[in-house]
């Protein structure tokens, strides 16, 4: 993901406040009731039996347990893992006695949500009795806005240039590169943005992958209004059949939930979640539960936690969705940035999601290092890869996604390669300890924190998120005085693309099965070394050099300092950024990326 926050493919909200407390972990007085003169809306998530939780999801994941796949309906997880009608009532009455109004539980009592008096500060405590029974409070910061931009400004394929035009395929236009840079003397311009033929083909799908049956929740802050139309001019525009009312819709999530719409951050975003899914899982029913971009609290993370939740409560009878695909995370700057409220409702969230048998993936993100909540064990993390596709839609090479510019003076100076900028996050966590799926899969080598004791390692897969060799989508803008745009196109990627690729091969998986898959983890991991997945391999010199690198006219207005910009493949990521791409797993791609019909006979190879 990390489009967490501000900058970055996923967009990640902006930076998570740590400044947001968790009320389990104050000590103190209660706060004295007193009339409001300023409203804020808060919830109070309460604390459920985590260690039980875990339990329960570690049988129900792992192949040759006897829980393995059997999953809890929602209201089934509350009873057992929640808290008991007495204590959320005890939690409710105690905010009503100090001043709060409007209180009620929100659906199988994962939060209480309420409007907080005056006199409440950005602390909130509880008296010794109840401490226990709350998680985390939110709505009691606010930092600002969500600011969200991609990691990469799309390219809109009329602005390239015509002098150095980009290729429909890989290697169809070359640039011969004077001097050689890196012992590359000529390489592919970049990609104008892939086809959905062109992805489904690379990754082995075939006509009769569809995902039929699957359900996806795609988690979004603020998507484009008219998401619909958007996705059938896609359709239309990629040789699939056009979409059905009935398998598309959105549902809001969140406290005041406007429609109205604040920065519409999510707009591209969106578009290459929804229209990625589409290309890979057409047949799929698709729900965009939309957080509301108006709701800044916790600097924007209750909206996305909000939205994570939703699909997982359901009607208490069953989860609404069987997979959800997340492309946000929870602070700017990644996990070690992250609130540690914002990380103990995730995880929450996560554990919920697992043990109803909902299949989570997350974007790793798009900067070196860990992102949260990709970190979070019960959750499948997505990397990122760069991606050639070749004239005949085959996959030509895949290799570990990081741009490492080189630049040069005037037109015939020497290139000076300025270090990897951009590229797909991973490594170990900080906050939690190795799971039991990767003992065994990940080197040592990558799975220790700075304290050096065995953590759990990101990414667990990855798919094209290279914007060098991204897809090309397309969004409907709303006009200021009314009306829209037409539909226009661009080209994007990163681990924004890489999460929802990940997500429509799972939902094929689905098609035609009896049940979902739930947390993917502990099966992917014993599938480490077969056919399932295309071990993603470095950058060499055995490679041909059209495949090393990538020549993009558009750098120029960029780096407004160089003509023109020539972009390095993986080969830096070793310097300064803690990261690698090596046969076998690795902290920029995982165990690899999907192989077709042998990563999809291998989710079902569990029944």
């Amino acid at each position: 993901m990390r489009r967490a926050v501000v900058s970055t493919r996923r967009k990640a909200l902006a930076g998570v406040c740590a400044a947001g407390v968790l009320a389990g972990g104050m000590a103190g007085a209660a706060v004295p009731a007193a009339a409001a003169t300023t409203s804020r809306t808060v919830q109070v998530w309460l604390a459920s039996d985590e260690q039980a939780a875990q339990q329960f999801v570690t049988a129900s994941a792992t192949p040759g347990s006897p829980g393995y796949h059997h999953f809890l309906s929602p209201a089934a997880y509350s009873q057992r893992f929640g808290q008991s009608v007495a204590h959320v009532k005890a939690v409710m009455t105690y905010l009503t006695s100090q001043g709060f109004t409007g209180v009620r539980a929100g659906v199988n009592d994962v939060y209480i949500q309420a409007t907080a008096p005056s006199s409440v500060g950005s602390h909130l405590t509880f008296p010794a009795a109840i401490r226990p029974d709350v998680l985390a409070v939110t709505g009691l910061t606010d930092k600002g806005p969500i600011v969200s931009r991609p990691a990469a400004a799309p390219v809109p394929v009329a602005a390239k240039a015509a002098t150095v035009p980009c290729s429909h395929y890989w290697a169809q236009h070359t640039q011969p590169i004077s001097p050689v840079f890196e012992g590359v003397t000529s390489s592919s311009t970049d990609v104008c943005g892939y086809s959905a033929q062109q992805i489904r083909a690379a990754y082995g799908l075939t006509k009769a992958d569809t995902g039929q049956g699957a359900k996806i929740a795609v988690i979004e802050v603020g998507g484009q209004t008219d998401m619909f139309r958007a996705l059938t001019d896609y359709a239309k525009a990629n040789g699939l059949p056009a979409p059905r009312r009935s398998q598309y819709r959105t549902e809001t999530a969140g406290v005041g939930v406007s429609r109205n719409g604040c920065l519409n951050g999510s707009l591209e975003e969106s578009a290459i979640d929804v229209e990625s899914l589409y290309a890979m899982a057409p047949s799929a029913d698709q729900v965009i539960v939309d957080g509301d971009d108006c709701d800044t609290s916790n600097e924007g993370a209750e909206a996305v936690l909000d939205a994570m939740l939703a699909p997982l409560t359901g009607t208490g009878a069953h989860a609404s969705v069987s997979i959800e695909s997340v492309s946000y995370g929870l602070a700017y700057a990644g996990e070690s940035a992250t609130a540690p409220l914002a990380l103990k409702i995730s995880h929450a969230i996560a554990l919920r999601a697992a043990a109803e048998g909902v299949s989570m993936l997350v974007s790793s993100g798009d900067y070196f290092g860990v992102d949260a909540p990709a970190s979070d064990p019960d959750v499948t993390a997505v990397g990122g890869t760069t991606l050639g596709i070749g004239a005949g839609n085959q996959r030509l090479f895949e290799t570990g996604w990081a741009t490492t510019f080189g630049e040069r003076t005037g037109t015939s100076g020497a290139w000076k390669n300025i270090g990897p900028t951009l590229g797909a996050g991973g490594g170990a966590s900080n906050v939690y300890g190795e799971p039991g799926y990767q003992k065994g899969v990940v080197p040592s080598s990558m799975s220790r924190d700075k304290a050096g004791k065995p953590a759990r390692t990101v990414p667990d897969v990855a798919a094209d998120a290279d914007p060098y060799t991204g897809m090309l989508f397309g969004v409907i803008v709303p006009r200021k005085g009314g009306g829209t745009y037409p539909y226009e196109t661009f080209r994007q990627a990163g681990t924004s693309l890489a999460a929802p690729l990940v997500a429509g091969t799972v939902a094929d998986a689905e098609q035609g099965q009896n049940a979902s898959f739930g947390l993917l983890n502990p099966l992917l991991y014993s599938l480490s070394g077969t056919p399932a997945f295309h071990d993603i391999v470095p950058v060499s010199s055995s490679m041909p050099a059209t495949d090393r690198g990538v020549y993009s006219a558009a750098e120029v207005y960029i780096h407004k300092k160089y003509s023109p910009g020539f972009i390095v493949g993986a080969n830096d990521e070793e310097k300064g950024t803690g990261q690698v791409t090596v046969p076998g797993y690795d902290t920029t791609t995982g165990l690899g990326s999907p192989n077709g019909g042998a990563f999809i006979a291998g989710l079902r190879s569990g029944r």
